[in-house]
């Protein structure tokens, strides 16, 4: 049963906007006489009970307009189903008098027992008893019959239950919306940047104070961690999002101290200066063609294509934006990418050519087909010594001696003997010891031209974004209010 969108509390708010299909925001009609448009906007809520109620509690402007306390209370404390609480109390009332009344019958039941010898008192009390769970109505009676416990049902009809589940479900809805969209392997940087800032206006907003504090610190904790000019780039780059999202009074994020951290990356990412990097920038920042608003729209909002399209003529600002588009933000397809490569490529083995992966994965597929092809011989021996006649032992002898070779040849490219066993490991050993000399001697190589190596270092101007803290940003103060949810989470989207 759809439940109604309006209740008690209604009258006492004043609707603004709409939020959503199902939600509107409102204001407190004391709130909206006493404030401005401006600081009227910073205490709205939802138009759902639980929050304004609790919004009402502790509105002193609300509680000066009402003024008389117990009309406070009766408003903020009285539910909507007064009818169903009094039927209710007598529902408890009458169970426990028929509570009293069962115990009086069975001390009566029990006394009759010596006055005049009745033989099986236990049964009869038993019987009593059954009654009485009976009438208080158990899960499981002595029928087929189920009941629900008088418990539960008071808790399903209870309206401030149902408005707590649906306020959580309004809580866990985007948090899902954003998962599903953010695991699969084409989740791209700007979209886990917009999902956060969202995520951030929806706890300001958040009835619950505290909650929303909470979630915000934990939200912030997590962003101060990240490499941020990344997002910011690859939320910049996208001609969907450009700056028009960005809080326009934050002192250190501008369109200058982007283009920093763009010649940043292309230094670190290409070996090499740009020569046309910023220039290209500024087209992109002025919408030049080609990237106006209607060139882009013709790729379907596909960001990767675009910047591909546009590659031959803006080389370098399109080669750092197509190695930011094409990051992945999680490790599900890198793990199924090299997963079969996990125990060539580790932290001390980091260095191999392509030469000596190819030998190892070459090794490791001759021991699983040598592994696999010996099984399946055993199996075949087994399905023939229990289904088919043992075979003679002349056969044998007529064998051609060609045969004879290649069993021969592909025995030697099996390892089936200790010694093979033995050598394989040898040369893998050869093979690690060789690396690590070479690593050392590179590492002694750069310890002794250091200095050398630092004077022509294109980065030795620049901290690691990740560790500098002129690259950090407050989530909170990192979009305007114009930031709206991403377009996946509306009703009806199929995205």
């Amino acid at each position: 049963m759809k439940r109604p969108r309006t209740h008690r509390l209604t009258k006492y708010i004043k609707v603004l906007g709409k939020q959503n299909s199902c939600n509107t925001y409102a204001a407190c009609i004391a709130c909206f006489e006493r404030l401005e448009s401006s600081e009227l906007s910073r205490n709205t809520f939802t138009n759902k009970k639980l929050q304004v109620k609790n919004y009402l509690k502790n509105c002193p402007y609300f509680r000066e307009k009402i003024g008389n306390q117990e009309e406070l209370d009766d408003i903020i404390n009285l539910t909507d189903n007064e009818i169903e609480e009094e039927i209710c109390q007598k529902r408890k009332k009458v169970d426990n008098e028929f509570g009293k009344n069962d115990e009086k019958v069975l001390k009566y039941l029990k006394s009759l027992q010596y006055n005049f010898k009745i033989p099986k008192f236990k049964s009869i009390e038993e019987t009593g008893s059954n009654l009485a769970i009976r009438y208080e109505r158990p899960q499981i009676g002595s029928g087929d019959e189920l009941y629900l416990n008088s418990e539960l049902c008071q808790i399903l009809l209870d309206n401030d239950w149902w408005e707590k589940i649906e306020l959580l479900q309004d809580i866990l809805l985007p948090y899902c919306g954003v998962l599903n969209k953010l695991q699969c392997d084409k989740a791209r940087l700007y979209e886990v940047l917009h999902a956060l800032g969202y995520f951030m206006q929806f706890w300001k907003q958040f009835p619950d104070t505290d909650l929303g504090n909470q979630m915000i610190d934990r939200l912030e904790k997590r962003w101060s961690q990240w490499e941020q000019p990344l997002f910011l780039l690859s939320f910049a780059l996208h001609p969907k999002y450009r700056f028009a999202y960005f809080n326009s009074d934050l002192n250190n994020l501008s369109f200058t101290s982007l283009g920093r951290y763009l010649t940043y990356y292309y230094k670190a990412w290409f070996k090499k200066c740009p020569l046309r990097l910023l220039l290209e920038f500024e087209d992109f920042h002025q919408k030049v063609e080609p990237f106006n608003n209607k060139t882009f729209e013709q790729f379907g909002d596909d960001a990767f294509k675009f910047w591909g399209y546009v590659e031959g003529d803006y080389k370098e600002l399109a080669a750092v934006a197509l190695k930011i588009f094409g990051m992945c933000v999680n490790a599900a397809s890198v793990e199924r990418m090299w997963s079969s490569m996990g125990f060539l490529h580790t932290v001390r083995r980091n260095r191999l050519k392509n030469e000596k992966i190819l030998a190892m994965s070459q090794l490791r597929t001759s021991i699983n087909f040598s592994l696999r092809e010996k099984e399946l011989q055993q199996s075949q021996i087994q399905f023939l010594d229990s289904n088919a006649l043992p075979m003679e032992t002349d056969f044998e002898v007529f064998t051609p001696n060609s045969n004879i070779e290649e069993d021969e040849d592909i025995e030697d490219n099996t390892i089936v003997t200790p010694e093979h066993w033995e050598q394989e490991l040898r040369e893998w050993e050869e093979m690690l010891i060789e690396e690590e000399v070479a690593r050392l001697e590179e590492e002694e190589e750069l310890r002794s031209n250091s200095n050398n190596n630092m004077e022509g270092d294109l980065l030795s101007e620049y901290i690691h974004p990740a560790i500098d803290e002129k690259a950090k940003w407050e989530l909170k103060s990192l979009f305007s209010s114009s930031l709206n949810a991403p377009n996946y989470l509306n009703i009806g989207s199929n995205e």
